[in-house]
């Protein structure tokens, strides 16, 4: 048998500092790791769980908080069986789309593709497709030829620029001219509302398989 325990940490969720002018003890990195470790000692004290098994849990920030918890309360001898990790965001760079780092544009490709796939608008050459192949081939295109083409910038000649518009398209279900009106660098905002711009509805953004209506149906460069 096994405590699930939810936590909001100061802050998120319906969870708030007492008065309004200790917000600022519980927001900054350290801040939060102090807080929600103290959060977990008093937990285990109050309801003697100290000799239970202990598994921490994060999903996307959470997964940041965990890594840097786990040693936290280690360090305080509190040990850990177990870490689970879900949406894990351990470099932001890694999924950051801004101007400058190319790696997020690169790194998204593969889940362009299953969602693209998913909402069967994929050619149907991938569409046909198990979805594991489908991104198997994104991602060795993304970390290929258009890690490279991104890197070449406006050093691409025109037809290398069509070339790799096209092959963006074509694993994004999107069009070519939607891909080069956005300089071959599709965020996810506008992947989302141009992939099923055309039934007015746009893509979630954390489960991709759900659907929301939209009131705009612009196209993906101004959206």
């Amino acid at each position: 048998q096994t405590d699930l325990v939810f936590l909001d940490p100061v802050g998120t969720g319906f969870s708030r500092a007492a008065r309004p002018e200790l917000g600022p003890k519980f927001w900054g990195l350290d801040e939060d790791i102090r807080a929600v470790g103290e959060f977990v000692r008093l937990y285990l004290t109050r309801f003697d769980r100290w000799g239970s098994p202990k598994f921490l849990a994060g999903e996307s920030y959470g997964t940041t908080r965990a890594a840097h918890l786990s040693g936290y309360l280690t360090d305080r001898g509190i040990a850990l069986n177990g870490v689970v990790l879900i949406s894990t965001v351990l470099n932001f760079g890694a999924s950051a789309m801004d101007a400058g780092n190319d790696l997020g544009f690169v790194n998204f490709i593969p889940s362009y593709a299953a969602t693209a796939w998913y909402h069967k608008k994929l050619p149907p050459d991938l569409q046909r497709l198990p979805v594991d192949q489908v991104t198997s081939q994104a991602e060795r295109w993304a970390e290929s030829d258009y890690a490279r083409a991104l890197m070449r910038g406006a050093r691409l000649t025109d037809a290398e620029r069509r070339a790799t518009a096209e092959q963006l398209a074509r694993f994004t279900g999107t069009t070519p001219s939607f891909a080069e009106e956005n300089d071959l660098r599709i965020n996810l905002g506008r992947f989302d509302q141009e992939l099923l711009r055309e039934k007015h509805l746009t893509a979630g953004r954390l489960d991709s398989r759900f659907t929301s209506y939209s009131s705009r149906a612009s196209t993906g460069a101004r959206s």
